[in-house]
């Protein structure tokens, strides 16, 4: 959402978050956590969506939860791409839920990608999206890059993309990459 109710709610998810987060707790019992208490302290209706992940950078294991959130992309080196996907609905929506946690491994050269709605739905003027395929395809293109020139050629993509039309919502990037 967008206005003071969106950011009274982001900052009680910011607040809900930071505990289980400080502890190490792993990503489903974050999402569990947080979404029983966002349901507990907001009006019906009101909920979020997260991508919560954790790296052990001794095993390279990448697990995450997904909180009906944008599906990550995890891009190897050799180009195949795996959608992370949502692992359970968006926080807060159902009291009783629990989430599930998925884990890969990353290998050198993988890339993951995570983004915010704010990037696959911007629109041309015609009103139509960028979309995860362009956006996986533009990632997937550019994977070999260093990661800032990869935001600067995706942002470069999407500009181009709408054509000036105002973007709706705000954009968030994330992206990490396994070196050798």
């Amino acid at each position: 959402g967008k206005g003071l109710g969106a950011s009274l709610l982001t900052a009680s998810l910011e607040a809900l978050a930071v505990g289980p987060i400080e502890v190490g707790q792993p990503p489903v019992e974050i999402c569990n956590r947080v979404s029983r208490r966002l349901f507990d302290r907001t009006i019906s209706g009101r909920f979020a969506t997260m991508f919560v992940a954790s790296l052990d950078s001794s095993t390279n294991r990448l697990n995450f939860a997904n909180a009906g959130h944008c599906p990550g992309l995890l891009i190897r080196a050799n180009g195949n791409v795996t959608r992370l996907k949502s692992t359970g609905p968006p926080l807060g929506l159902l009291f009783n839920i629990d989430y599930s946690e998925t884990n890969h491994h990353l290998r050198p050269g993988d890339l993951l990608v995570v983004y915010s709605d704010g990037l696959s739905e911007a629109a041309d003027p015609s009103d139509r999206e960028y979309g995860i395929r362009r956006l996986t395809r533009s990632c997937k293109k550019n994977r070999d890059k260093p990661l800032a020139e990869l935001a600067r050629s995706l942002e470069s993509d999407i500009e181009s993309f709408v054509g000036g039309y105002p973007y709706q919502d705000d954009r968030t990037l994330v992206l990490v990459r396994r070196t050798p």
